[in-house]
């Protein structure tokens, strides 16, 4: 009998569930990051500021950014960590991490 109900409980509650425009609504509307800030988030393992070796992003505004993504990305030669990573993201995510990140540093 409990394998003859999971269906019509599966059922009753896609009856009542919320229709979302996307699945960055449904993340935003749980109380969860947005897709952006998630992504932006793996950049503060290097980047986390002065004294890293690495360059803070604190002070890039979002078109210094998303020219420094799309170089990283597009450039067939490079083999550092940063063209490895850039690469993996299409240019939507590229464009929404630097806007995330641009906007954080413009509130500073």
């Amino acid at each position: 009998s409990c394998l003859l109900a999971a269906p019509l409980l599966l059922a009753a509650a896609c009856q009542q569930a919320p229709v979302l425009a996307s699945p960055e609504q449904a993340i935003t509307e749980a109380g969860g990051l947005t897709e952006a800030a998630t992504l932006a988030a793996t950049c503060s393992g290097c980047h986390a500021g002065p004294g890293t070796g690495v360059p803070s992003l604190n002070q890039m505004d979002t078109v210094a950014l998303s020219v420094r993504l799309a170089f990283y990305k597009t450039d067939a030669d490079g083999t550092t960590v940063m063209h490895r990573i850039a690469r993996g993201y299409s240019q939507a995510q590229v464009e929404a991490i630097s806007q995330y990140l641009g906007a954080e540093a413009s509130d500073e």
